[in-house]
């Protein structure tokens, strides 16, 4: 028995391509740059703001500081394989996990789309 065709199937199934077009998009400019975050400098750099700031720097949606551990250190502005700015602390913020992958998926929604 064939089933009726779900109201909005359609854009949904282009939406989910469009934000999969856009993660590999970011993966393969990620892939150009990962070395930088293999470098001794950078686990420095990391461990640096950790202990700087150990707790999530970001607020949850009531708008309260975030009580979380920092787990990852994110860089605010998107470096790009900018090495002045991939090193730069002024560029750097303490997030837990679940903070970093809700921003990292922003960034991923909001990319425009290369074809």
């Amino acid at each position: 028995m064939k089933r009726a065709p779900v109201a909005g199937a359609k854009e949904d199934a282009d939406r989910r391509l469009e934000n999969e077009r856009a993660r590999d998009r970011l993966r393969r400019e990620h892939h150009e740059y990962r070395h930088l975050y293999g470098r001794k400098s950078w686990a420095m750099l990391r461990e640096a703001k950790l202990c700087e700031s150990p707790m999530c720097e970001e607020k949850d949606n009531d708008g309260c500081p975030c009580r979380s551990g920092a787990e990852v250190v994110h860089h605010v502005k998107d470096h790009k394989g900018d090495p002045a700015l991939f090193f730069d602390k002024a560029n750097l913020q303490s997030l837990c996990k679940s903070h970093h992958d809700r921003i990292t998926g922003r960034r991923v929604h909001e990319s425009p789309v290369t074809p």
